[in-house]
Parts: structure tokens; sequence; C-alpha cells
């Protein structure tokens, strides 16, 4: 994307002039672009994909273990395909204490052919010391123009003008459907019924991008308001408990999706 060739240029200039540094630090990079600043700037550093290697929380865990960056040290001690190893860890801050002590080791007696990049949204969140032995940087972020290349551009504009962010996630088509199949209808409380959606939790994701932009659009922030904190009460009741109800999460969207239009 156009809107990280700043950051690339970056790398490119660390790399061509031999002064790339084995640990950076890339702040203030959403959530949803995370892979994508991670993707971009290793193939700068390098072009060999076995001597990439991603650290994230497992799909069981919110946090990243001590046991994948002890995992991660051992690889980093072969010998890369090319130049180096780049080591991806997002988000840095989900490390626990015993990953983040066990990163610090490693970051202050780094191997020889490697380069860490660190991406977070909050870098405040992770120890001083890993901060005083990385060089930092700052994710630049995409407007709206920057995805002029998407499908039904024009369509999209209005419903992510305000957080173009969203569109690098997965629920992009998810909002457009909402938008379009639910609130547009005669009935969003039947046809939510009949939309497809991966889970549950990309439907109240898309929800709450959808609703935020409709309260915007509409100029009812103030009289709609408590619509859209329901709407935050349950995506947290239901990321605390997966095991509710789904048909009626489902109907309850639909009664908002209803009121916000008639309002």
């Amino acid at each position: 994307m156009g809107y990280l060739l700043p950051l690339t240029n970056q790398f490119e200039s660390f790399v061509s002039g031999n002064r790339l540094a084995h640990a950076y630090l890339i702040d203030c990079v959403p959530q949803a672009l995370m892979s994508q600043v991670c993707d971009e700037v290793s193939k700068v550093i390098s072009t060999a994909d076995p001597d990439l290697h991603v650290i994230s929380p497992s799909s069981d865990s919110a946090s990243i273990k001590v046991d994948q960056i002890r995992d991660i040290s051992d690889r980093l001690s072969r010998k890369p395909y090319q130049d180096r190893h780049v080591v991806c860890l997002y988000p840095a801050e989900s490390m626990n204490t015993a990953a983040a002590n066990a990163l610090l080791k490693v970051l202050e007696e780094p191997p020889g052919a490697c380069c860490f990049l660190l991406l977070s949204m909050r870098s405040g969140q992770l120890l001083p010391t890993i901060r005083s032995r990385v060089l930092s940087l700052r994710c630049p972020v995409p407007k709206i123009e920057d995805f002029s290349d998407y499908p039904d551009y024009e369509t999209l504009y209005p419903l992510y003008k305000d957080n173009p962010i969203a569109l690098a996630g997965t629920e992009e088509p998810l909002v457009k459907s909402l938008f379009t199949d639910v609130y547009q209808s005669n009935n969003p409380l039947l046809a939510i019924q009949d939309l497809k959606y991966a889970s549950l939790s990309s439907l109240i994701n898309a929800s709450s991008q959808l609703c935020s932009v409709l309260l915007r659009e509409n100029n009812k922030v103030h009289e709609c308001w408590h619509h859209y904190e329901n709407l935050i009460e349950l995506s947290k009741i239901y990321h605390k408990s997966r095991n509710l109800n789904e048909k009626a999460i489902v109907d309850q969207l639909g009664i908002l999706f209803s009121k916000l239009k008639e309002s």
C-alpha cells in the first residue's frame, strides 16, 4: 500500500547504506495493519521467506509466551538462507513478563545476522529496558484515498472515510453487506437473519464499525449514542463469554439497526 512507502523507503535506505540496526520498534501500528506492515517491511530487509519468523499470540492465547521467544532464539542460531533472519513480533505489548525478559536478553546479546521488528499500538506498555535497546519509528496512517483502487470504492468511501484503517481488516465486505442488505432494507430485523457471516465476532465488529459511521453521518450522535453503547457492551459480553445464544445476539443487532433506521 502506498501509505507505507515512507516507512519502507527508510528501511531501503538502511539496507543500501549498510546501516540496518539489529532491532526496531515500529509504533502506532493499528491492529488491522500489523500483518501488512510486517510483510512489507520484512520484504525490504530480506527476500527469502524462510528467513522471516513471525511471533504473535497463538489462537488460544491473548499473549506472547516465553516459549515462543526461546524457540526463535534457537532458530536464530542457524545460518539464514540469505543475508539475515528477520523476526517480526506483534503486538509487542502482548508479551507476558517472562517473554519480555527473555526478549530483552536476546536484544542485549543479538545474534549476528538478524533484525527484529517489534510492532506496537502502545509502545508505552513495553519495558523501558526493551525500548532503550531498539530504534523507534512511527507507522504512517492511511487515508481513505489510499484505498481508491478497491472495488466499489465509491460505495465504501462514505462508510470508511473517518476510519480507513478498518478497510485493511477482514470485515470490510461484511460492513458493506450490513449497510446495503440490512440497514437499507425495509425490515432490518428480518434481513439480518439471512446475512452470511464468518463468525459472530466478525458480525459484532462489523456492526460496531457501521453503527459508528451511521451516527456521524446522520448527525444524531446524542440521540442515538445509547444504541452504540449497547453494542459495545454486547461486544464486551461476547468476548468474555463465548457461550451465548447466537440467535439472540443476531436478533439484538437487528433490533439495533431497526431503531437506528427509525431515529
